[in-house]
């Protein structure tokens, strides 16, 4: 079960970058947002359809061919290739600098760290949440916090359908420090709240700024990279995100122990302060070069 873990491990990492690396090529550079917006709903249907469809195949037919069909789902979506062609300019390239290729010069976009970390940053957040919501509601005993994921679901499916097409049209620097803002007071209202109503608030503040800030990110990422080095642009900003999946509940798990829930969300906030500084003066230095 173990190595079945790790294959499929693998199997998602590939996945998700080729499938946005390949997306990213039919997008024209200036709607990246809005295409990468609609691009990503995707996923959140899959994530919130799944779960359920699963357990209802469970129960209806038990695990071994509810697997079964999981399975020859998973064996459509490949066929769907035999029509697709990459687009002219980027086989192009592909060809062009496929000689120069190198594994270690091609795994990390230099142009998109920065935005992988910061990217990273809305995932740490989020994998406290999904790590500790339950039990700090629990501990504050508020009733249905689990409705803060579907809160937050809806939320983030609605703003990447129809505000992505914002980060194509507002500055960069203001469109994630507005997100980073919001994602901040999420923290403070999730560090304090002792009812229903104000955890609720904290999730739509939560994937207002996910749902644009990741977007915004990992568009700009996109259109800074060579047509030749998009997919290693997206493995980078996954490479954040799957980061920033790590460590916050580890982190969120040690100051939570230590300290408490409200000392572990506001500490949550210092970090992201960090972030807005190390993300702000990476762009005015971007500036100060043009």
């Amino acid at each position: 079960l173990l190595v079945l873990r790790i294959l499929h491990g693998i199997a998602f990492s590939v996945s998700g970058t080729s499938n946005m690396a390949l997306a990213s090529l039919y997008i024209p550079r200036n709607r990246m947002g809005e295409g990468l917006g609609y691009f990503s709903t995707g996923f959140l249907l899959g994530q919130a359809i799944g779960p359920t469809l699963a357990i209802s195949l469970r129960d209806a037919y038990g695990y071994q061919l509810m697997y079964m069909l999981v399975a020859a789902l998973i064996t459509v979506p490949p066929l769907f290739f035999l029509w697709v062609k990459l687009p002219k300019v980027a086989s192009a390239a592909r060809r062009e600098n496929r000689p120069r290729l190198r594994m270690w010069h091609n795994l990390v976009v230099k142009k998109a760290v920065v935005y992988a970390l910061v990217c990273g940053l809305f995932s740490f957040y989020n994998g406290e949440i999904n790590s500790f919501i339950v039990l700090i509601g629990e501990e504050r005993a508020i009733q249905n916090v689990s409705l803060f994921f579907t809160v937050s679901s809806l939320t983030l499916l609605l703003v990447r359908l129809f505000f992505g097409k914002l980060t194509d049209r507002i500055n960069l620097s203001l469109v994630v420090n507005v997100s980073l803002l919001f994602s901040i007071v999420s923290m403070l209202i999730t560090g304090s709240a002792i009812s229903l109503l104000p955890m609720l608030a904290a999730a739509v503040l939560k994937a207002m700024g996910q749902g644009v800030g990741q977007v915004a990110l990992q568009s700009q990422a996109i259109k800074s990279a060579d047509e030749s080095k998009v997919g290693a642009a997206t493995s980078t900003m996954y490479i954040g995100s799957d980061l920033g999946n790590t460590l916050g509940p580890a982190v969120g798990g040690l100051l939570s122990k230590q300290y408490g829930y409200q000392v572990m969300m506001y500490s949550s906030v210092v970090i992201s302060l960090g972030f807005i500084l190390v993300f702000n003066l990476y762009q005015h230095g971007k500036v100060k070069q043009k």
